[in-house]
């Protein structure tokens, strides 16, 4: 027999169903389902069109524009908790069409207890419901897309007397509830940390999608011009010198190896691979200019081109923020996800924040921490080497990877530009994030030769890295032998981080570390909140924190944002260190200076 045959749904159609929902509404139950549909994904542009309740046996279903009354009065009434999947989406969404707040205290999400519990696997509802309710869960899914295909619907126009339309709804919070009571108890026993932590964050990230971020339209259409220009140029110049299309990469791959470019590294089908760092590590100029145009062409299609197509009529952009968006528990973005970093290997990079600037009369803030990764690397490993040079940077305002590389190369002569700093930064960060002696020498642009010994006096000088990646491996495969999968847990919030299929065991320890940085900045963006900053924040990107703030609160919020952000107990006793900038553009980091600021009140 089905899990699922005891179910009932109910699609609301009268005032008869309407007293029998409050009946059953005033039944005891451990939490209400709740869910809604809508038009699409975007909450200050899309609307509600059904909100749906229900628990683990029973689903009722609310046309918004004829019981709206009916449902606002449940939220009003009801006292308890409530549990929903993905409640950051459907929140805002009843917020802003339904007039609908519930405090997030006393809101429960499925989606992020699935993902806390097994962050390599899929977090979404119906795959949920298939594999830990009934392999039939998801057959209301089935029916609808196919009454979609066949009519020609789409979220907007599905009739609301379509039963595949209804019986979706309502299911949805049968599942959800029993989502509840399978993966609540699993969190309470594991990780009860961090799913508060994750609960609270979202509510955050919720607020920051909320406000948006003004973006300087004329300047991202200028800039669209400019490029789109640039990019025309640097094609006519590729077919005049070299008579080849930048697009094309085998014949550029074929011309520059006529001229003495060494490939080694290749595709799994055994074609040339031509990626970023391959280009990058090339000293050539028809290489440049390949690069050159890719950038240009990822700046003009992914950022400049969706600015005007996202901003609202008062010029404010959105992005929606997975906060956990990878199998870590780090966030994913919309639009800004893979945003280059600053860097001289990119001279469009900047083109893009300069975009985005505060609302009239505000000045834009961005705190981000020096080096987290590896402040977190040298607390999980210990290394007394790692700490002392964090601990001295601080204490001497010096600077950590001219320490370490001294120390590396047992050289305290080596000054700043000195290429072997660069060498130092590089190594550091490709163990963190796995890579092994050819990809790190390819990064650095070294033989593979110098890029092994340096890896090797890396390792020599701060053994504590390879000592607690033995021991993560260790752990982890025990873990695989008694329980049939590896994993790590963190230490900040005991949080598990699960194996994706096709990774090696030695990637837990940057599971580790970027987990770790994740619960960071979560921690902080939380911390921020409460402290009335919450309100200004308009971007989370990377490691960076953005925010938007009447210039004359500024001052005082400046005071705040430095005393969170800095911290010298959460990592003892590595210190953790922040930056913070102020500017009239994003990308012109310091054109604003702290000391003009008006004062405070």
């Amino acid at each position: 027999m089905s899990a699922l045959s005891d179910v009932r749904l109910h699609y609301v159609e009268s005032l008869d169903e309407c007293q029998q929902f409050m009946t059953w509404l005033g039944e005891r139950r451990p939490v209400l389902a709740v869910d809604t549909e809508t038009t699409g994904l975007k909450p200050h542009v899309n609307h509600v069109r059904l909100v749906q309740f229900g628990d683990c046996y029973t689903g009722w279903t609310f046309r918004w524009d004829r019981w709206g009354g009916v449902v606002q009065e449940v939220f009003a009434k009801y006292t308890d908790d409530y549990v929903f999947h993905h409640a950051k989406f459907d929140l805002a969404m009843l917020a802003q069409w339904c007039d609908v707040i519930i405090p997030p205290s006393r809101v429960h999400d499925t989606m992020i207890m699935a993902k806390l519990l097994d962050g390599s696997s899929s977090g979404a509802l119906k795959p949920l419901g298939d594999r830990l309710i009934d392999p039939n869960f998801s057959v209301g899914q089935r029916m609808l897309d196919k009454a979609f295909a066949e009519n020609k619907w789409n979220w907007e126009t599905v009739p609301y007397t379509c039963p595949a339309y209804s019986i979706y709804a309502a299911m949805d919070t049968v599942g959800t509830a029993r989502l509840f009571d399978i993966l609540y108890p699993q969190i309470l026993a594991r990780c009860p940390e961090a799913y508060d932590l994750e609960r609270e964050f979202a509510a955050v990230v919720q607020k920051i999608e909320d406000r948006g971020s003004k973006v300087d339209l004329s300047y991202a259409h200028d800039s669209f011009v400019l490029l789109t220009n640039y990019i025309k140029e640097l094609e006519q110049w590729c077919g005049t010198n070299y008579h080849v299309k930048p697009g094309s990469t085998q014949a550029v791959v074929s011309i520059l190896a006529k001229e003495g470019v060494d490939f080694v590294k290749m595709t799994a089908g055994g074609a040339v691979k031509f990626d970023k760092d391959v280009i990058e590590g090339i000293d050539h100029p028809l290489a440049k200019a390949v690069l050159q145009r890719r950038q240009a062409q990822k700046v003009t299609s992914t950022y400049l081109k969706n600015f005007a197509e996202m901003a609202d009529e008062e010029s404010i952009i959105r992005p929606s923020m997975n906060t956990q968006g990878t199998v870590t528990g780090r966030m994913s973005m919309e639009l800004f996800q893979t945003l280059p970093r600053r860097s001289e290997s990119n001279p469009f990079g900047n083109i893009v924040r300069n975009c985005i600037i505060p609302r009239e009369g505000n000045v834009l803030f961005m705190c981000d921490w020096d080096q987290i990764e590896l402040r977190i690397l040298s607390w999980l490993t210990k290394d007394v080497g790692l700490i002392e040079a964090f601990t001295d940077a601080y204490a001497n305002n010096g600077d950590f990877f001219l320490n370490t590389t001294r120390e590396i190369f047992d050289d305290q002569t080596i000054v700043r530009d000195d290429a072997r700093r660069q060498m130092t930064k590089n190594g550091m960060y490709s163990w963190v994030y796995g890579a092994g002696d050819a990809k790190f020498s390819t990064t650095a642009g070294v033989s593979f030769e110098t890029g092994s010994a340096f890896m090797a006096k890396l390792k020599q000088r701060y053994p504590g890295m390879e000592i607690f990646s033995r021991q993560v491996e260790k752990v982890a495969n025990e873990r695989f032998r008694s329980e049939g999968r590896p994993y790590v847990i963190s230490p900040l919030t005991r949080q598990p981080y699960y194996l994706k299929r096709d990774d090696k065991v030695y990637a837990l320890l940057n599971y580790l570390v970027q987990g770790s940085a994740a619960s960071v900045l979560k921690m902080k963006t939380v911390a921020l909140d409460n402290a009335g900053v919450g309100d200004f924040l308009t971007l989370l990107v990377h490691d960076e924190v953005i925010g938007d703030v009447p210039l004359d609160q500024m001052a005082d919020m400046a005071t705040t944002i430095k005393s969170i952000m800095n911290d010298f107990t959460l990592l003892a006793p590595t210190p953790v260190t922040a930056s913070l900038s102020l500017a009239t553009r994003w990308g012109s980091k310091g054109d604003v200076k702290e000391a003009d600021l008006p004062s405070g009140n």
